[in-house]
């Protein structure tokens, strides 16, 4: 339904879910107030502390499976406020969103390039990379229906670092896809502000009203001027502390062109052909939305999960994804989920893969403090013993006994086992 207040999406929302018998996401259309823009969204938000606790605790869970009364009673339990990511402090650059695909993390993007920029009062200006074919490649005639498709890789290890679109203004935070300086700390990966666009000289002047549509370079502009915020170096003293000149680049990647785009120098018996293709774009891609590989290692102040299981994700990697996800923060109040799986996904425990090299690498850890004791005890050094590794091997072992008076427990009362 087309339902334009959050009231009556909230509303449909409840009565909606309790008439479901089978698992799957409720999802309407709504006017989204502060952008004011039709916009496809799913209602199923929830308060991600609530939603971890429960999944933490030890609910009516029979041989290993929930129940969907159980499952049912999760959803409505966590039912949240469709607004909570546009509010702080999920409002912000500095909050990303965290997603499992590269098709979604341009789509996630580019929704909030459109909201930042209008919240910055300020036109969205997007760069598109210029491809081409080179080499042995550059001898065939290639369809327009080529060059779309390579607009629609968004994986960047596939497109060498160079993104396909990027979502410019001053003031927009990028990250570095390309080294500048190794001295100073200006690599791959360093995030920088933009404090001003430079474009092509062929490029025709165009108006910066922040009321107009997303304005689309003709040609790929020919720099930024950008700063490490709080960096105190000299790179380019005539721009001052911190700041510097960013050119755009040009790399080769490769791609295999289908039959079906009707490239008339396939042969009849060839369904592919391998074409290289040399980009130009700036080394920079946006932060909005981010992949769970592009996300670890990292500690942020917020985020934004989108946890639905993408087709074709094994269970395994599934997990490990969620994982990743839902420890980015440092307090789980700092989540705010977008989407959950199907209720199957939280059951069953860590992979296999996983826990076995978990025990291990315990039992490695246990064979190599003994074999230090011993050498310790060997030439007599009884005090590094006793402050050493003494205390270590009695906290292992306590910490086995524990696990084992818990495994006990739980074969027990097969009806109360943890569900993750």
């Amino acid at each position: 339904p087309d339902i334009r207040t959050e009231t009556a999406v909230l509303s449909y929302a409840r009565a909606r879910w309790t008439s479901l018998k089978t698992d799957g996401l409720v999802e309407i259309y709504y006017l989204e107030q502060s952008y004011m823009v039709p916009m496809r969204c799913t209602v199923m938000f929830y308060g991600a502390q609530a939603l971890w606790q429960e999944l933490l605790s030890l609910p009516d869970y029979v041989n290993g499976v929930w129940s969907q009364s159980v499952f049912a009673d999760v959803w409505a339990a966590f039912l949240h406020h469709i607004s909570a990511q546009g509010q702080a402090p999920f409002a912000c650059q500095d909050c990303p969103a965290g997603v499992l695909r590269h098709s979604v993390r341009a789509s996630f993007t580019y929704e909030r390039a459109v909201g930042f920029a209008r919240a910055s009062q300020q036109r969205l200006l997007v760069a598109v990379a210029s491809d081409r074919c080179t080499g042995q490649s550059a001898n065939f005639q290639l369809q327009s229906a080529v060059y779309k498709d390579l607009a629609s890789v968004h994986n960047l290890s596939t497109t060498a670092h160079l993104p396909n679109c990027l979502f410019l203004w001053r003031g927009v935070r990028l990250t570095l896809e390309e080294k500048m300086c190794v001295e100073l700390g200006v690599v791959r990966g360093c995030a920088a502000v933009v404090l001003d666009i430079l474009p092509d000289e062929r490029e025709p002047l165009y108006d910066q009203g922040a009321h107009l549509e997303p304005f689309l370079f003709r040609y790929v502009p020919e720099a930024l001027i950008m700063e490490v915020p709080g960096a105190t170096w000299l790179k380019e003293p005539e721009l001052g502390p911190g700041r510097f000149y960013f050119g755009r680049a040009k790399r080769n990647w490769k791609y295999n062109v289908s039959i079906t785009m009707a490239c008339h120098f396939l042969d009849a018996a060839t369904t592919k052909k391998p074409v290289t293709i040399n980009r130009v774009q700036l080394p920079v891609t946006n932060m909005f939305a981010l992949t769970v590989y592009a996300l670890q290692g990292q500690t942020l102040p917020a985020i934004i999960v989108d946890v639905a299981r993408p087709p074709g994700m094994s269970r395994d990697e599934h997990w490990i994804s969620l994982l990743v996800l839902l420890s980015r923060v440092r307090q789980i109040e700092d989540v705010v989920i977008l989407r959950l799986p199907k209720k199957k996904c939280f059951e069953g425990g860590p992979p296999e893969f996983l826990t076995s090299e978990y025990a291990r690498l315990m039992c490695l850890e246990q064979e190599t403090l003994l074999m230090l004791d011993n050498q310790l005890a060997a030439v007599q050094l009884h005090d590094i013993r006793a402050q050493v590794t003494q205390p270590l091997l009695n906290e292992m072992r306590n910490t086995v006994e524990t696990r084992k008076r818990q495994d006990i427990q739980s074969s027990s009362l097969p009806k109360r086992r943890r569900a993750i």
